[in-house]
């Protein structure tokens, strides 16, 4: 799946603005598809991206995100105790400098624990916005309970918002990449019924049709790029 999502998110820079995910999911076509993944990248969108996903790999991708932010979140908080009693550790250590620097430990410990407030309220946030607030408070209790959790929500402005969230995370930094126009990398399309192939400079692509539109399949297993349905 990585090798393909960086197909997805290829000359993605900085995230600006709202995102918000078209209302027909996919495309008409493959190169419809693709070209909805090109446009979405040159724009930062990737709630629109995700949209161009099929629904298992956007269900992957959500439930991906909501665990790695919320990790984030915990790592967060953690590293800020342990700056903070590192610097307690360095007070006890110089007698003459000790007040000095128990006063700048305990700066240091508030400035780490306003951080991690911020952002924790910065994530309750945005999974308030999607219903998901409760997941702040309580663990579901086993992956299929955590799956049904995201089942109702627009998984692809879930995504989005998710990512312009991790973009304002401490030492997330912008690639400076410019665009890239990936709709005129992507040949060889080969429809086979309701699956269809295509490759790009990062590898094989594979498309399925689901309800009448075309999706990427981001969580396609690695191989050749053959169809994975009899056509």
């Amino acid at each position: 799946m990585r090798e393909v999502l960086s197909v997805l998110l290829v000359g993605v820079s900085v995230l600006t603005g709202s995102v918000f995910a078209a209302d027909a999911p996919g495309g008409e076509s493959p190169q419809a598809v693709v070209e909805r993944i090109s446009s979405a990248a040159e724009r930062g969108d990737f709630a629109d991206l995700a949209a161009c996903m099929d629904p298992d790999s956007r269900a992957e991708m959500a439930e991906g995100l909501v665990m790695a932010t919320t990790m984030m979140i915990a790592f967060a908080g953690f590293g800020g105790a342990m700056a903070g009693e590192m610097a307690e550790g360095m007070a006890e250590a110089f007698d003459e400098e000790g007040a000095e620097i128990d006063a700048e430990a305990e700066a240091a410990q508030d400035a780490a624990a306003a951080e991690v407030e911020a952002l924790t309220q910065s994530y309750r946030q945005v999974l308030a916005k999607h219903g998901l607030e409760k997941m702040m408070d309580e663990d579901p209790s086993g992956e299929e309970d955590f799956a049904s959790l995201l089942a109702g929500v627009d998984q692809a402005a879930l995504i989005g918002d998710l990512m312009v969230f991790m973009q304002s995370f401490p030492g997330a930094e912008d690639s400076g990449d410019s665009p890239t126009p990936l709709a005129s990398d992507v040949t060889d399309y080969e429809i086979h019924g309701d699956h269809a192939t295509a490759r790009s400079p990062e590898g094989p692509m594979e498309f399925v049709k689901i309800d009448g539109r075309w999706f990427l399949k981001a969580n396609a297993a690695e191989g050749e790029g053959e169809p994975s349905g009899d056509g």
